[in-house]
């Protein structure tokens, strides 16, 4: 999950320095989640290799930070002392399984900027990153896709009930000539005039959208 805390080139009084240097670029915060997935603990002295993650050499991290760490107990920490300022280590005394935290990343670049993870731990392959596969729409993304379910629903229920309205007396009609009309056959009447008012709330009603947009 990626947000863009500062968008550079645009007019405002906010500005950004770090150690004394101005920012001139994006600022972006980014959140990544660490957990052992497997079935085994891991402990310190099997790290191998030391857990780093790593962003592209002129992407400088800003401020590192645990958000959420799953047990006390594995007393996960952020070890800073890297040489390279687009590094940053995660240090623990044990990750048992499911165990975890999740790292929060601000830095001076776009949300797009790649991150990777490195490490060698006894007897596992190296850190493997899993993305999700979808999409998270944007509030604007959510009011039309809201929008545009509702207008799919209530012309389908238009159609439908006109459609039962010109069927479902023709259909009563010939049946009551054989078997008297009972409570269902005039509820199923009353049908096409409960879908048609459906059609029109879902079609005049929906989620208010602001009056100026959104951004």
């Amino acid at each position: 999950m990626r947000a863009t805390v500062v968008k550079s080139g645009t007019a405002s009084s906010l500005s950004a320095n770090f150690n004394g240097k101005a920012i001139t670029t994006d600022i972006t915060a980014t959140q990544i989640a660490i957990w052992n997935a497997g079935r085994m603990p891991i402990k310190r002295a099997d790290v191998l290799k030391p857990v780093i993650i790593t962003l592209p050499v002129a992407v400088p991290i800003l401020e590192a930070s645990l958000r959420k760490v799953s047990h006390d107990v594995t007393n996960v920490t952020l070890d800073e002392t890297a040489p390279a300022r687009n590094q940053v280590g995660v240090q623990f005394d044990i990750l048992e399984r499911n165990d975890g935290c999740v790292i929060q990343l601000i830095y001076a670049g776009l949300p797009d900027a790649p991150i990777t993870v490195s490490g060698v731990i006894i007897g596992q392959h190296g850190p493997q990153e899993l993305r999700y596969a979808g999409s998270i729409s944007s509030p604007a993304g959510q009011y039309v896709k809201s929008q545009r379910s509702n207008r799919n629903v209530g012309w389908f229920a238009i159609c439908a009930g006109s459609l039962f309205t010109v069927l479902i007396p023709f259909v009563w009609h010939t049946r009551r000539r054989r078997t008297p009309a009972t409570w269902v056959d005039r509820f199923t009447f009353i049908m096409p005039v409960i879908l048609i008012a459906i059609g029109i709330f879902l079609l005049s009603s929906g989620t208010p959208e602001p009056p100026f947009g959104f951004r």
